[in-house]
């Protein structure tokens, strides 16, 4: 065997054994490939549960708020409401007018009295 068909059979294995070299790394590489798309799906879902999580606890509070809105707060506004409509008849009752009083009576000025003269009749 001389060196230039030495050469040649070396090249020949050394191409045979990229060849299966690459081979196994494409068979790894796809197996990895398969896991992360696996492992893809898997979180997909998880996130997907997650929201559906996280949409019914929001559903919840929304509802308690509602709730607590409807039977809370409003007698409570309703009570305030009423207790300050009611508040200048229960001065008025009590007979102290207080800082309440009706606009109309800011607005009016005393009534000047006419001076009368004696010996004179209208």
């Amino acid at each position: 065997m001389d060196a230039q068909t030495f050469l040649y059979w070396a090249l020949a294995g050394g191409f045979i054994l990229f060849i299966i070299f690459a081979c196994v790394a494409l068979f790894h590489l796809i197996r990895i490939l398969r896991d992360v798309a696996d492992a893809s799906d898997s979180v997909k879902e998880a996130a997907e549960k997650l929201e559906e999580s996280v949409v019914k606890v929001t559903d919840k509070i929304n509802d308690t708020a509602d709730h607590l809105t409807e039977y809370v707060l409003k007698p409570f506004t309703m009570l305030s409401f009423l207790a300050d409509k009611a508040k200048p008849f229960m001065d008025m009752m009590q007979g102290n007018k207080g800082e309440y009083s009706d606009s109309e009576d800011e607005d009016e000025k005393p009534k000047k009295k006419k001076k009368r003269r004696f010996g004179r009749k209208k």
